[in-house]
Protein backbone atom coordinates (compact mmCIF):
# COMPACT_ATOMS: atom_id res chain seq x y z
CA UNK A 1 0.00 0.00 0.00
CA UNK A 2 1.37 3.42 -0.99
CA UNK A 3 0.21 6.95 -0.13
CA UNK A 4 0.76 9.94 -2.44
CA UNK A 5 2.56 13.17 -1.45
CA UNK A 6 -0.68 14.99 -0.53
CA UNK A 7 -2.05 12.10 1.48
CA UNK A 8 -5.26 12.02 -0.54
CA UNK A 9 -4.69 8.99 -2.79
CA UNK A 10 -3.63 5.46 -1.95
CA UNK A 11 -2.43 2.83 -4.38
CA UNK A 12 -2.88 -0.84 -3.65
CA UNK A 13 -0.67 -3.25 -5.54
CA UNK A 14 -2.39 -6.60 -5.76
CA UNK A 15 -2.05 -9.95 -7.41
CA UNK A 16 -5.19 -10.34 -9.46
CA UNK A 17 -6.85 -13.72 -9.81
CA UNK A 18 -9.67 -14.49 -12.21
CA UNK A 19 -8.83 -11.87 -14.82
CA UNK A 20 -11.62 -9.37 -14.04
CA UNK A 21 -11.47 -6.66 -11.38
CA UNK A 22 -13.89 -4.08 -12.81
CA UNK A 23 -17.68 -4.33 -12.65
CA UNK A 24 -17.71 -3.55 -16.40
CA UNK A 25 -16.14 -6.96 -17.06
CA UNK A 26 -12.70 -5.53 -17.85
CA UNK A 27 -9.40 -6.51 -16.26
CA UNK A 28 -9.09 -3.07 -14.63
CA UNK A 29 -11.26 -0.04 -13.92
CA UNK A 30 -8.65 2.05 -15.75
CA UNK A 31 -9.60 1.03 -19.29
CA UNK A 32 -9.80 4.51 -20.87
CA UNK A 33 -6.98 6.83 -21.94
CA UNK A 34 -7.21 10.52 -22.73
CA UNK A 35 -6.36 11.40 -26.34
CA UNK A 36 -6.72 14.70 -28.21
CA UNK A 37 -10.12 13.41 -29.41
CA UNK A 38 -11.32 12.66 -25.86
CA UNK A 39 -11.50 9.52 -23.73
CA UNK A 40 -10.88 6.31 -25.69
CA UNK A 41 -11.62 2.79 -24.44
CA UNK A 42 -8.45 0.72 -24.83
CA UNK A 43 -9.23 -2.52 -22.96
CA UNK A 44 -11.75 -5.11 -24.05
CA UNK A 45 -14.52 -6.57 -21.91
CA UNK A 46 -13.27 -9.98 -20.73
CA UNK A 47 -16.48 -11.17 -19.10
CA UNK A 48 -20.10 -10.09 -19.56
CA UNK A 49 -21.14 -8.06 -16.47
CA UNK A 50 -24.55 -9.82 -16.48
CA UNK A 51 -22.74 -13.13 -16.06
CA UNK A 52 -21.01 -11.68 -12.99
CA UNK A 53 -23.82 -9.65 -11.40
CA UNK A 54 -26.98 -11.09 -12.96
CA UNK A 55 -29.62 -9.30 -14.99
CA UNK A 56 -30.30 -6.68 -12.32
CA UNK A 57 -26.79 -5.24 -12.55
CA UNK A 58 -27.78 -1.76 -11.38
CA UNK A 59 -24.21 -0.76 -10.65
CA UNK A 60 -23.20 -1.50 -14.23
CA UNK A 61 -26.17 0.51 -15.52
CA UNK A 62 -25.10 3.48 -13.41
CA UNK A 63 -21.57 3.22 -14.79
CA UNK A 64 -22.90 3.15 -18.33
CA UNK A 65 -24.92 6.31 -17.67
CA UNK A 66 -21.87 8.06 -16.19
CA UNK A 67 -19.71 7.00 -19.13
CA UNK A 68 -22.28 8.30 -21.61
CA UNK A 69 -22.45 11.62 -19.77
CA UNK A 70 -18.65 11.93 -19.75
CA UNK A 71 -18.46 11.13 -23.45
CA UNK A 72 -21.17 13.71 -24.22
CA UNK A 73 -19.29 16.34 -22.24
CA UNK A 74 -16.11 15.42 -24.13
CA UNK A 75 -17.95 15.93 -27.45
CA UNK A 76 -19.24 19.36 -26.40
CA UNK A 77 -15.83 20.43 -25.09
CA UNK A 78 -14.10 19.21 -28.25
CA UNK A 79 -16.64 21.01 -30.44
CA UNK A 80 -16.16 24.17 -28.37
CA UNK A 81 -12.39 24.01 -28.92
CA UNK A 82 -12.78 23.50 -32.68
CA UNK A 83 -15.22 26.42 -32.93
CA UNK A 84 -12.75 28.67 -31.06
CA UNK A 85 -9.89 27.57 -33.33
CA UNK A 86 -11.89 28.48 -36.41
CA UNK A 87 -12.84 31.95 -35.19
CA UNK A 88 -9.85 33.52 -36.87
CA UNK A 89 -9.55 31.12 -39.81
CA UNK A 90 -9.99 32.13 -43.43
CA UNK A 91 -13.76 32.49 -44.02
CA UNK A 92 -13.44 30.63 -47.32
CA UNK A 93 -11.94 27.62 -45.55
CA UNK A 94 -14.61 26.96 -42.91
CA UNK A 95 -18.35 27.38 -42.41
CA UNK A 96 -17.72 28.40 -38.79
CA UNK A 97 -15.09 30.94 -39.82
CA UNK A 98 -17.53 32.37 -42.38
CA UNK A 99 -20.18 32.81 -39.67
CA UNK A 100 -17.73 34.61 -37.40
CA UNK A 101 -16.59 36.76 -40.32
CA UNK A 102 -20.22 37.79 -41.01
CA UNK A 103 -20.64 38.84 -37.37
CA UNK A 104 -22.96 38.38 -34.43
CA UNK A 105 -26.19 39.24 -36.27
CA UNK A 106 -25.61 36.42 -38.80
CA UNK A 107 -24.80 33.98 -35.99
CA UNK A 108 -27.97 34.97 -34.12
CA UNK A 109 -29.99 34.64 -37.33
CA UNK A 110 -28.71 31.05 -37.68
CA UNK A 111 -29.54 30.25 -34.04
CA UNK A 112 -33.06 31.58 -34.56
CA UNK A 113 -33.48 29.67 -37.82
CA UNK A 114 -32.30 26.42 -36.23
CA UNK A 115 -34.54 26.96 -33.19
CA UNK A 116 -37.54 27.39 -35.49
CA UNK A 117 -36.60 24.27 -37.49
CA UNK A 118 -36.27 22.33 -34.23
CA UNK A 119 -39.76 23.41 -33.17
CA UNK A 120 -41.18 22.31 -36.54
CA UNK A 121 -39.37 18.97 -36.28
CA UNK A 122 -40.82 18.46 -32.79
CA UNK A 123 -44.34 19.18 -34.09
CA UNK A 124 -43.88 16.54 -36.81
CA UNK A 125 -42.12 13.98 -34.58
CA UNK A 126 -43.69 10.90 -33.11
CA UNK A 127 -42.42 8.42 -30.56
CA UNK A 128 -41.28 6.16 -33.42
CA UNK A 129 -39.95 8.93 -35.69
CA UNK A 130 -37.55 11.35 -34.02
CA UNK A 131 -34.69 11.43 -36.54
CA UNK A 132 -35.51 14.93 -37.87
CA UNK A 133 -35.92 16.21 -34.32
CA UNK A 134 -32.50 14.85 -33.37
CA UNK A 135 -30.92 16.27 -36.54
CA UNK A 136 -32.41 19.74 -36.04
CA UNK A 137 -31.54 19.78 -32.34
CA UNK A 138 -27.93 18.96 -33.25
CA UNK A 139 -27.95 21.94 -35.65
CA UNK A 140 -29.40 24.15 -32.91
CA UNK A 141 -26.81 23.06 -30.35
CA UNK A 142 -24.01 23.53 -32.89
CA UNK A 143 -25.06 27.08 -33.72
CA UNK A 144 -25.60 27.87 -30.03
CA UNK A 145 -21.99 26.78 -29.39
CA UNK A 146 -20.86 29.08 -32.22
CA UNK A 147 -22.86 31.89 -30.56
CA UNK A 148 -21.24 31.18 -27.19
CA UNK A 149 -17.85 31.15 -28.90
CA UNK A 150 -18.48 34.68 -30.17
CA UNK A 151 -18.23 35.71 -26.50
CA UNK A 152 -15.45 33.20 -25.64
CA UNK A 153 -17.85 31.20 -23.47
CA UNK A 154 -17.02 27.46 -23.50
CA UNK A 155 -19.86 24.88 -23.53
CA UNK A 156 -18.71 23.82 -20.06
CA UNK A 157 -20.02 27.12 -18.64
CA UNK A 158 -23.56 26.16 -19.71
CA UNK A 159 -23.10 22.64 -18.33
CA UNK A 160 -21.93 24.17 -15.04
CA UNK A 161 -25.06 26.34 -14.91
CA UNK A 162 -27.29 23.33 -15.57
CA UNK A 163 -25.43 21.41 -12.86
CA UNK A 164 -25.95 24.30 -10.43
CA UNK A 165 -29.69 23.98 -10.98
CA UNK A 166 -29.87 20.34 -9.86
CA UNK A 167 -31.83 19.97 -6.62
CA UNK A 168 -33.26 23.45 -7.18
CA UNK A 169 -36.95 23.76 -7.91
CA UNK A 170 -37.55 25.36 -11.28
CA UNK A 171 -40.27 27.48 -9.72
CA UNK A 172 -37.95 28.66 -6.93
CA UNK A 173 -35.14 29.37 -9.40
CA UNK A 174 -37.46 31.37 -11.66
CA UNK A 175 -38.89 33.34 -8.72
CA UNK A 176 -35.37 34.25 -7.57
CA UNK A 177 -34.67 35.82 -10.98
CA UNK A 178 -37.84 37.93 -10.86
CA UNK A 179 -36.85 39.75 -7.65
Amino acid sequence: IRLDCDGDVIVLQITQKGGVACHTGRESCFYRVLTPEGWQIVDAVKKDPEAIYGSAAQHTHSHTDTTAVNEAIDVLAHLGRIVQERKNADPSSSYVASLYHKGLNKILEKVGEEAFETVLAAKDASENDTQDLIYETADLWFHAIVMLGQFNVPPQAVLDELSRRFDLSGLVEKASREQ
